[in-house]
């Protein structure tokens, strides 16, 4: 379920548009999206690259590696490492517009779970 829930939560703090037309994905590249619960607490961070590669560190210090494509109106997640059980499909959560670093927006999961996400300038 944490595999599923994280794999759910990278691809929802995916959800940022670039100032950059040709590359939506831009802002994200060299700062981090960092996941709060209903409760203000930190639920993790993501680390996207301009590879499609992303690193994923949990508030309890797990990290999982994973792959990102935007497809459509969607931004989908795949987990690599520790690799998933056979025949895990790519979490895929709509891409809702632009973001600038300093914002934060609402994301629902579709376990029902909502979390808020805010681009934070840099990586730690």
């Amino acid at each position: 379920m944490k595999r599923i829930f994280a794999a759910v939560a990278i691809a929802a703090f995916s959800a940022t548009l670039a100032m950059a037309a040709d590359d939506p994905m831009a802002s994200r590249y060299g700062n981090t999206v960092v996941a709060k619960g209903a409760d203000g607490k930190e639920v993790g961070r993501s680390y996207y690259n301009a590879d499609g590669t992303l690193t994923r560190k949990t508030a309890d210090g797990k990290e999982t590696k994973n792959t990102w494509k935007l497809d459509g109106g969607k931004v989908c997640i795949t987990q690599t490492e520790p690799a998933p059980p056979a025949g895990t499909a790519p979490v895929c959560l709509p891409f809702p517009g632009a973001k600038n670093v300093g914002d934060s927006w609402d994301v629902a999961l579709p376990d029902g779970t909502k979390v808020t996400a805010t681009l934070q300038k840099g990586r730690p």
